[in-house]
This record gives structure tokens, sequence and C-alpha cells, in this order.
């Protein structure tokens, strides 16, 4: 039903809010609510600490190895690794091409790399996508994706589709609609462009739902008014088979 009324939603939305497709702050992720809950007997709670560290998502504590988790971006806080250790038995892994980063156990690896679209990793060697990742990982149980990326999280999961495989189960993913930091590393930028509004927000929401992933949970982060932080579990996964 969500799929079928987003566009109806996204309408009345705009209109609501004085007929603007970019209204202020956390008003442009108001639409984008949860429809489904995380699985019986595996309730929401906050993994890691209060703040950016933590993140909302369906118990991972019944995860059964072998897993590996995914944690995109880190800013050099560990805090969430740490947590996701003590709670589970998979093995981790860390990306950040922007800092030297560190390895908190043997479950943990860093890689100094950064994720991306296929276009940005085609000229710059420490970009890859998300399908290079899991090749390189000779992983097929991805139960859990964070990703905190400043704007990255679009061509990132651009590059899915119908037939790319052995995508998450769960995704904690905080959204920007704002490109305000200065990328230092010299990263490449999402196709130039530095702000998202409420149809870009329901377009990217509507690709993933797409794929087969509903929002679990929403938490507007008060320190940043451009970003809001969302949980989606997959529901559906695409019975194509990628050649």
């Amino acid at each position: 039903m969500w799929r079928s009324n987003i566009f109806k939603e996204t309408e009345k939305y705009i209109v609501s809010v004085g007929d603007n497709p970019m209204p202020d702050g956390h008003k442009k992720f108001a639409h984008l609510q949860p429809f489904i809950t995380c699985p019986p007997n595996r309730p929401l709670r906050r993994v890691g600490p209060p703040g950016d560290g933590g993140k909302w998502i369906c118990d991972p504590a019944a995860l059964e190895s072998p897993c590996t988790i995914l944690s995109l971006g880190s800013n050099n806080d560990f805090s969430f690794e740490a947590a996701v250790l003590k709670d589970t038995s998979c093995k981790l892994v860390t990306l950040d091409c922007t800092v030297s980063g560190a390895t908190l156990s043997a479950r943990h690896t860093f890689l100094p790399v950064c994720i991306g679209s296929e276009e940005a990793a085609a000229v710059d060697n420490r970009t890859v996508t998300y399908s290079q990742l899991i090749s390189m990982l000779d992983t097929e149980n991805v139960p859990l994706l964070k990703i905190d990326v400043e704007t990255y999280e679009y061509p990132t999961f651009a590059s899915w589709n119908e037939y790319t495989r052995f995508l998450p189960e769960q995704i904690a993913v905080e959204v920007h609609w704002h490109h305000g930091i200065t990328n230092s590393a010299g990263l490449q930028p999402q196709w130039g462009r530095s702000l998202f509004g409420v149809m870009d927000l329901s377009l990217f929401f509507m690709h993933l739902a797409n794929l087969g992933y509903g929002i679990v949970n929403k938490e507007d982060n008060p320190a940043c008014p451009s970003c809001s932080e969302f949980t989606l579990f997959r529901v559906e996964a695409n019975a194509r088979v990628a050649i």
C-alpha cells in the first residue's frame, strides 16, 4: 500500500506546507513515517549510546553466525561497533577512507575505503561499490548495514537494483538533505547536487521500497536540522538472481 500511495501522499504533503517542495529543517522528512514493525521476538531497541553513535535497530542478539555486519562511515567513533561486537557473534567491518581508523577485536576489520557509486569507484581507488565490497569480503549474509556518510548514501543506494546480490536484511541510515560539510578527502560529489527536497526524498524511499524495504523507525537528529535517522527492514526479497 505504501508504494502505491507515496505519490499522492507526497503531493498532499507539499500542498499542506504551502505548496513548498523545500520546507525547512526536519519538515522535509515529515511525510516519511514508519509503516512496518520489527519481526516477532526482535523488538526495536537502541544499540550503542545516545546521540550519533547509537542506532535504533531490530534486536540483533538472535543473529546466527556466519554473518557480517557492515558499518559505513565512522569519523573515528566506534561506539556502535563496540556495542555490536558485545551483542552479536557476527564479524564486523567498518569502512571509512577519511580517517586512520582502528580495530577493536579479532572479529572487527577496519578498511580505509569509502562506499560510493560505480562512477566514483571507477576514478577513485579509495571508493568501492556495495557489490565490490561484498566480493572483497566473500560474504553472503549481511543482516545489518549501518551507514552515515554525509549524503553519499544516495549514490550508494542508487547503485542497487533488483539484481544486486546479498543486500542487507536491515539498514540503519542517517539521511541528509543537505551536503553541508566540506570534504577534506576530496571524494567524488553526488551528481553535483547540494540540496535535496521532498520529491527527492520520496523517490529515494520509493527506490528502497521497490527493493523490499519498509521504514521501521524514524528519529530526527536534534543536532542536525538536515538529518534524520531511519531504520529499514527488508520484508520482500526479489526472486531474481544476478547474472
